[in-house]
């Protein structure tokens, strides 16, 4: 299956709407905050080379230690599956734990399902 480009998000102002990105400095640069809660925030960022990336930032501390594991196992796991977004980079900020992946626009389960109009059969969805 071949992955589909979508509408990356465009940079919308400058980086002073980011004032409390927690990776400001880093080699990555934000372009959209995509969502916040508690413990996670998630960010649209591109690389010096102009990859397009998604950068979640889960707060460090000691109620967060076994989501960040159990995150970095899965990627870890998956390194090189098909249909799971490749883990590019993760870094430390002063507060954060920062893992970056691959941007693949619309390249989900539910898209899949959706654009294929019928259910996926026992070998596709077994990958």
């Amino acid at each position: 299956m071949e992955r589909r480009r979508s509408s990356f998000p465009e940079p919308c102002g400058g980086l002073d709407q980011f004032q409390d990105c927690p990776f400001l400095g880093s080699p990555y640069k934000p372009v959209k905050d995509v969502s916040k809660n508690l413990v996670v925030r998630t960010y649209f960022a591109h690389s010096k080379a102009g990859e397009e990336l998604v950068i979640k930032c889960i707060e460090r501390g000691r109620t967060c230690t076994p989501a960040c594991l159990s995150e970095l196992k899965i990627h870890h796991m998956s390194f090189g599956h098909p249909y799971i977004a490749a883990l590019q980079d993760v870094f430390l900020t002063e507060n954060y734990l920062c893992i970056v992946m691959s941007f693949a626009a619309g390249f989900d389960l539910d898209t899949i399902i959706k654009s294929r109009g019928k259910p996926l059969s026992e070998d596709v969805a077994c990958v």
